[in-house]
């Protein structure tokens, strides 16, 4: 721990070569390899040598099978360019780690950034299955499911929102799926809520401006909208 946070210091004073001999000093010490060759790792990837990080990385994976370690790789490929490489590493911890929780929550995330719904859904499902009052994993469900004009959405995301009431992602997601059924009653408060919540969010401020508009409230709908272009938000 000494030594991370003199390397941290380091970064932190822009002096890459003192992070780098403290880094390299740890690869040699019995039980610091690991960490070692992160933080090597580390270096390399703030200076965009993408491809050598990822070599780092692997050694430190040798050195210990951790999950971070292996989703810090995944990364890495993808910064570098190669995101066949990144997926197939993901995929080979996953098949050695299939019931590691954090992996599956990336990869879903990974799927739902790449509108793969599907495969987002079904990996999902597996952590609400373990996690059943998981309001992350919850409402990213409900929000793949709506994608896929799966009629269980709504229903999951009033889990979420009955485990995370006050969170401003889940009172987006089931403001703007009531809004989808024509519900604007109820989903006007929450679209206020959660905007109110992430004031600098532009996609729950138009969310809120398509439910003001569907209720008949025009004007509200149209300041809404004004908002956020003269914040340039959208």
């Amino acid at each position: 721990p000494a030594r991370l946070a003199l390397a941290e210091i380091a970064q932190q004073q822009n002096r890459p070569a003192e992070v780098l001999a403290i880094a390299r000093q740890m690869q040699k010490d019995d039980g610091q390899q690991s960490a070692g060759y992160v933080l090597e790792g580390d270096v390399l990837a703030r200076q965009q040598k993408f491809k050598e990080a990822v070599v780092q990385y692997e050694k430190a994976y040798a050195f210990e099978k951790d999950g971070r370690i292996a989703l810090t790789i995944h990364r890495t490929l993808l910064a570098a360019g190669l995101p066949r490489d990144a997926d197939q590493r993901l995929a080979q911890y996953r098949k050695d780690r299939p019931d590691d929780l954090a992996a599956i929550m990336y990869a879903s995330e990974l799927s739902m950034a790449r509108r793969e719904y599907q495969a987002a859904a079904a990996d999902l499902e597996r952590i609400v299955q373990a996690a059943p009052d998981s309001p992350v994993a919850l409402n990213n469900l409900a929000w793949a499911y709506s994608e896929m004009k799966d009629p269980r959405a709504l229903a999951t995301a009033e889990r979420a929102l009955k485990a995370a009431p006050d969170s401003p992602a889940v009172l987006d997601t089931i403001g703007w799926l009531l809004v989808a059924q024509g519900n604007t009653g109820r989903a006007v408060p929450m679209l206020k809520r959660a905007a109110s919540l992430q004031p600098g969010n532009a996609t729950m401020h138009y969310h809120l401006a398509v439910a003001f508009n569907k209720s008949g409230d025009k004007k509200a709908a149209k300041a809404e909208l004004e908002k956020l272009v003269a914040a340039k938000l959208a």
